[in-house]
């Protein structure tokens, strides 16, 4: 059974397209007619040969063609595919027919990487742009989980809006895994970027908290908490006590990777002991940076001797010659 004409036009949006027939046949830029995709009518399903006719039939009824490409829509041989691309780079055709064919070519995609792929649409025919977001809202629909939004959103930036909510909504212990042990760099790089907005939720107090005791320096740790990728420091409103906590944690844990010749964990801390933000929010100044030595100089200086060798004992190194000898001149 044929597909009512209204279907086709509700599927492209609100646009007042499908009252508008006197649409403009210039080509547009770079596509020609000798470059148009022209798919062999043998190749389609039998049963939708008449259909495809109908809709490629250039000087047939344009309502007729309408209701033709709503049945390609919801075809499932895949060479309707070609069909529908091939109408809607044909730049001898009405703007309205190519319009309808990009927008059935949407919502054919059965997965956000076929969607992706038709990403440059929406550029070329604006009245896509709403069946597009709307095809993305659908796909995305059974994301539930705050890493499996958060790879979505790294590769598809445009989904970043509609999968915004699965990330804030989901438990905080579930961004903050995404955060620090995410095997994916973008994902973490994201979650950072969420987990603002994920403190303006909880408060800036419990959200400090969380992340300082997630990455506090534990006796006898065989690795450092956010092991196999980058460390990101969310930019949150830190209160200070809480960004002291971070601080601490981070120079200890410079100290250990110090220790322990993991130079790239040692770098990755010291970068993030560079955040202004954190500085000033502990309400210390300077540098932390540098060598090991120059970092608990530096934090010995804000933060007291006594902090310091705290650290160091348990690290078990307060006795070590270097470091007594160390803390012996501060």
């Amino acid at each position: 059974m044929r597909q009512p004409l209204i279907a086709l036009a509700f599927a492209i949006g609100a646009t007042g397209l499908w009252a508008s027939t006197a649409i403009s046949h210039t080509p547009m830029t770079g596509l020609t007619p000798d470059l148009v995709l022209q798919p062999s009518i043998d190749q389609i399903d039998s049963t939708l040969k008449e259909t495809v006719k109908a809709a490629q039939l250039k000087d047939g009824d344009i309502a007729e063609r309408g209701r033709a490409i709503a049945e390609l829509q919801t075809a499932t041989d895949a060479d309707v595919d070609q069909v529908l691309q091939a109408l809607h780079d044909d730049g001898n055709e009405s703007m309205l027919i190519r319009t309808w064919a990009a927008a059935a070519r949407v919502n054919r995609t059965t997965d956000l990487d076929g969607l992706m792929a038709l990403a440059h649409l929406p550029g070329q025919y604006p009245a896509v742009s709403r069946p597009y977001q709307m095809r993305a809202e659908v796909l995305a629909g059974d994301i539930k989980d705050a890493e499996g939004a958060l790879f979505a959103i790294s590769r598809y930036p445009q989904l970043r809006t509609t999968l915004a909510s699965v990330v804030v909504e989901a438990p905080g212990d579930s961004l903050l895994r995404a955060l620090l042990h995410s095997e994916d760099q973008q994902v973490r790089y994201q979650a950072a970027s969420f987990y603002a907005a994920k403190a303006q939720q909880v408060g800036h107090d419990t959200a400090g908290t969380t992340y300082a005791n997630a990455i506090s320096y534990r006796s006898a740790s065989k690795e450092v908490p956010w092991a196999g990728g980058a460390l990101y420091v969310p930019g949150i409103q830190w209160p200070k006590a809480e960004a002291r906590d971070t601080m601490r944690a981070l120079v200890a844990w410079q100290i250990w990777a110090y220790e322990n010749g993991q130079e790239t964990e040692r770098q990755q801390a010291v970068n993030n002991l560079q955040s202004v933000g954190l500085i000033r929010a502990a309400g210390w100044s300077g540098s932390f940076y540098g060598t090991n030595e120059q970092i608990m100089q530096a934090f010995a200086g804000v933060a007291g001797k006594n902090e310091l060798e705290s650290i160091l004992k348990k690290q078990g190194l307060a006795k070590n010659p270097r470091y007594s000898a160390f803390l012996g001149r501060i």
